[in-house]
C-alpha cells in the first residue's frame, strides 16, 4: 500500500456577536470561507444543526502535500503581516489555528514543530487545535 498523508491548516476567527462580513472587514482580507450564525451546519440538511457563531476561515496557501510545519509557518506569517488587525479582532472574537493531519497509511506518522516556530506562535493569543485523521480500519470479517 502506498503511504499517503496530507495536511491542512487554517486560521479560524469566531464570533457569537459579529457577522462574518464584519470580521473580514476588520482583517481587511477576503477569507477562504465564511459561516454565519443561524445558518445550517449542513446546507443539505436545513432542519439539522444550526451554527451558533459566525466565522471567517483563512486557509494556509501551502500545498496539502507539504510538511505540517510549512502550513503553520504560512499562517503565522499571515498573522505577523496583519498583526494590528489580529490584535483588534482578538479583543472581540476567538481565534485559533486548526490543523488537520490526514493519513491513508497504517502505523504512526510524525509531525514536528521546531523551537523557532513555537516562539513565533507564543507571541499571539491564538490556540492551536490539532485533529488527527488516521486511515479507516478495515471491516472485521464475521
Amino acid at each position: 500500500m502506498v503511504s499517503e498523508k496530507w495536511h491542512r491548516a487554517s486560521i479560524r476567527i469566531i464570533s457569537e456577536k459579529l457577522k462574518a462580513e464584519e470580521i473580514a472587514d476588520t482583517i481587511g482580507i477576503e477569507p477562504t470561507k465564511i459561516y454565519e450564525k443561524g445558518d445550517p451546519v449542513t446546507p443539505r440538511n436545513p432542519q439539522g444543526l444550526i451554527r451558533e457563531f459566525s466565522a471567517c476561515i483563512y486557509d494556509s496557501e501551502v500545498s496539502k502535500e507539504e510538511p505540517f510545519h510549512e502550513h503553520l509557518d504560512d499562517l503565522i506569517e499571515f498573522i505577523e503581516e496583519n498583526l494590528e488587525q489580529f490584535k483588534q479582532i482578538s479583543l472581540i472574537c476567538e481565534i485559533d489555528i486548526f490543523c488537520g493531519l490526514f493519513s491513508e497509511s497504517e502505523g504512526g506518522d510524525v509531525f514536528k514543530i521546531d523551537a523557532s516556530l513555537i516562539r513565533r506562535l507564543a507571541a499571539f493569543p491564538v490556540d492551536i487545535e490539532i485533529h488527527l485523521y488516521p486511515p479507516s480500519l478495515p471491516e472485521i470479517a464475521e
